[in-house]
This record gives structure tokens, C-alpha cells and sequence, in this order.
């Protein structure tokens, strides 16, 4: 797994490589839900895929794009909550799983 560096803002775009992926991340907070936008190169993978704690982020056959994303409630494991934007980076992280780790899951 792999942490991808977020900070505590409602609104935020990165670009990381994730396993030889040039990737651009948005991440953003509408109400009480977190939203995941993600292109590799200039292709758009998904669009506003909702960030649901402890729950794989992309569901079913992304085509163009290896693995998958997790928001985690790193407070406690077993209680996740709605993340809040205050909190991303600190106690909301959110990891990226290549194939493998993703079967492990």
C-alpha cells in the first residue's frame, strides 16, 4: 500500500505515479461525502467515484488504470466514519492498493 499525501482542504488535485501510472488525483468534500476524481495521463478514469471509508473507492473493471484506492479512518480500524476534509492527511488517508494488494484485501 501505498499513502497518497492529501491535505486538510475540502478541494484538492495532485498528480503522484502510482506503479509506472502517471496519475492526477482530485479529491473533494461536498457535504458530508468525499469524492475521488482520478485520470492517468490525460484519460479520465472515473469521475466523482464516492470515497466511502473502508471501502474500495473504484468497483468492478476500471479499464486503463492498475489497482485501486482505500480511505481510511486510521483512528480506529474497526469504526470508520465519514471522513472530514479538517482531517484528511492526518486521520483520513487515503491509500493506494496495487492488483495484488487489492486480491488481500
Amino acid at each position: 500500500m501505498t499513502e497518497v499525501p492529501l491535505i486538510a482542504t475540502p478541494n484538492q488535485e495532485l498528480a503522484i505515479e502510482l506503479e509506472e501510472q502517471d496519475c492526477t488525483i482530485q479529491v473533494r468534500q461536498l457535504g458530508n461525502y468525499t469524492y475521488l476524481t482520478l485520470w492517468v495521463d490525460s484519460t479520465l478514469i472515473v469521475e466523482n467515484a464516492i470515497c466511502m471509508p473502508g471501502v474500495a473507492i473504484l468497483q468492478g473493471y476500471i479499464q486503463g488504470f492498475s489497482g485501486n484506492f482505500v480511505l481510511v479512518d486510521s483512528s480506529d480500524p474497526n469504526n470508520q466514519q465519514l471522513s472530514d476534509y479538517t482531517e484528511l492527511g492526518s486521520r483520513f488517508l487515503l491509500l493506494y492498493l496495487t492488483e495484488a494488494e487489492v486480491h488481500e484485501y
